[in-house]
């Protein structure tokens, strides 16, 4: 039986005010349910976010690691800025200071031009004679392949540092000379990301240059056959660990690590240029 009122509705004996409303323990029960699935959704929502900017970089990187091996093939199995004089040192090769970033103007002046990205017009850092990306620059579609989605934070580190603008990646390529010097293709590095944009283990940084040993990051490194994973530094030949206990390490150095066994340069465990070892793996 229902009787009808102007202000209430009996229903079934039971009095019920016509205009109902959350209570305030009701209202706090919802807030605490939606924060408890925010709090487990976000997490998931940054983890995806984060697989989908990291499969982007990794399709980059492919990229140029093909525009590379494309570059190759035209020019006498010669990787870009190598001559017969790489892989060695001391190599009779050189900056070539006109296609460096670290020209104020954007390096205008480089034969091969200048990479435009952000809004910011870059010269090929990291070439050698003009050689590096620059020689490759013909062989892919657009500069942002050259990029990564987290350049952004590359450029805040960089003017955090009040430096120039640089890439995300350190090639190798310029110091391996001919594909047939090359016995270790899938353990080589081609070239390298130089941050370690997908790693949450380690606050955001460069892998050069640590204490040798404590190297352990996880950054993205195409090798010279092509293919392009996430690779642990730490399990390289400048790792103390992994030199002494692999013998195909023993004649492993880069650049600027100094000779082994003492490594006493400024970046002991370069992978960026590690070319100079000649046949030894980077990663055995």
């Amino acid at each position: 039986m229902q009787i009808w009122s102007c202000c209430t509705v009996t229903l079934y004996g039971r009095p019920r005010s016509r205009r109902d409303g959350f209570t305030l323990i009701e209202l706090l029960v919802v807030i605490a349910i939606i924060a408890i699935l925010a709090a487990i959704l976000f997490p998931v929502f940054a983890q995806a976010r984060e697989a989908a900017r990291k499969s982007t970089c990794m399709s980059n990187q492919r990229q140029l690691a093909l525009a590379t091996l494309q570059y190759i093939q035209d020019y006498d199995e010669m990787f870009p800025g190598s001559t017969d004089k790489s892989s060695q040192l001391n190599t009779d090769n050189g900056w070539n200071p006109v296609c460096d970033v670290k020209q104020p103007d954007g390096s205008p002046k480089c034969l091969y031009g200048a990479l435009n990205y952000g809004g910011t017009r870059r010269g090929y850092s990291y070439t050698w004679e003009g050689g590096g990306t620059a020689l490759v620059r013909p062989y892919f579609k657009t500069d942002a392949a050259v990029f990564c989605p987290n350049q952004s934070k590359v450029d805040a580190w960089y003017t955090a540092r009040k430096a120039a603008p640089e890439y995300g990646f350190n090639l190798n390529m310029q110091w391996l000379g001919r594909l047939a010097q090359q016995q270790y293709p899938s353990q080589k590095t081609m070239f390298i990301e130089t941050f370690n944009s997908h790693d949450g283990q380690y606050p955001f940084n460069r892998y050069c240059c640590w204490k040798r040993g404590d190297l352990q990051m996880n950054v993205l490194v195409a090798f010279l056959d092509g293919h392009v994973k996430i690779q642990n530094l730490g399990r390289g030949c400048g790792n103390p660990a992994i030199w002494n206990a692999n013998p195909s390490c023993q004649m492993w150095q880069a650049c600027n690590s100094g000779p082994p066994p003492k490594y006493n340069g400024c970046c002991p465990e370069n992978y960026g240029c590690s070319g100079v070892s000649g046949n030894s793996p980077d990663f055995p």
